[in-house]
């Protein structure tokens, strides 16, 4: 029996259905999100019982063939096995590892952003932004979001875990013109996949702001540039400081290696400015 799933039979044959989001492949999760997308679009029972026929079709493989030999009640009971999709959603775990698109395999980021890059961040912030600008968004930018952190294996994958390189991260090196390049083509992507994928990322990328939110400008100034491109200039900043090296260097640090070394710097600037503070009192 597959490990967690629900097992039912129809006509001695066993069949099996995901109990959750987390125990559903990609093409599960696919069709969950458009399922949760039609909702609003249903208006009678007919609709509605329709749609969910569809999903159990989906998450299970049973023919439909098989269903409408089985009464009405019979149905209903394998369709209360699937009431959970209605309210399931998109988290900081990973939904799938990877999808295929046209003969290619693209892996998401890990979870946490263990393994994204500063400028992954920076310029998946850019998009974002215009995204959800009020106006004129740029609804495109959710392509370029996935374009940016979707990438196939890299080659030299076995070569690159034996160097002293090795972070971790599977995909190829994040280019921006093959990103541009691959935007357009994954506009022919299902909207499932493409909810799952951005949701993942927004759900990830939220909690790492909330994580680092003290190092977020916190005066009544308006932000010097107001479509995310302080996310550059705070990387070329710090490849200025020659820590980490120069900024294609830096670009290439883990997020979470960057925002540490920031975090590290206000925390010191802030003691030191507290102990100035208090010598000037005491004189």
């Amino acid at each position: 029996m597959k490990e967690g799933l629900r097992r039912f039979f129809i006509d001695k044959q066993a069949y099996y259905c995901p109990r959750s989001l987390e125990q559903c492949d990609v093409q599960g999760v696919e069709a969950v999100l458009k399922y949760q997308y039609g909702l609003s679009l249903h208006t009678t029972a007919l609709e509605r019982t329709a749609a969910k026929v569809s999903l159990l079709i989906s998450l299970t493989n049973v023919k439909i063939e098989l269903l409408n030999k089985l009464t009405a009640g019979q149905v209903q009971r394998l369709l209360s096995m699937i009431v959970w999709a209605k309210e399931a959603k998109i988290t900081e775990k990973k939904p799938f590892h990877g999808f295929d698109f046209k003969g290619i395999r693209y892996i998401l980021p890990a979870e946490y952003l263990s393994d994204t890059s500063a400028i992954e961040l920076a310029m998946c912030t850019i998009h974002q932004l215009a995204f959800g600008r009020e106006m004129n968004p740029n609804l495109k930018s959710i392509f370029t979001i996935i374009a940016t952190i979707c990438r196939p294996v890299r080659a030299d994958l076995d070569t690159f875990r034996k160097s002293k390189d090795w972070s971790g991260d599977e995909r190829e090196e994040y280019n921006s013109r093959i990103a541009e390049e691959r935007a357009v083509l994954f506009e022919g992507l299902p909207y499932g996949v493409c909810k799952a994928i951005f949701d993942y990322w927004t759900c990830m990328t939220s909690a790492f702001w909330k994580r680092y939110e003290n190092l977020l400008d916190e005066t009544e100034e308006e932000p010097m540039y107001l479509n995310g491109e302080g996310q550059i200039t705070m990387l070329m900043d710090i490849a200025e400081m020659s820590v980490f090296g120069n900024f294609e260097t830096v670009c290439k640090q883990n997020v979470h290696t960057i925002y540490i070394f920031l975090k590290d710097k206000k925390l010191k600037a802030e003691r030191m400015e507290r102990q100035l503070l208090k010598n000037t009192e005491d004189e």
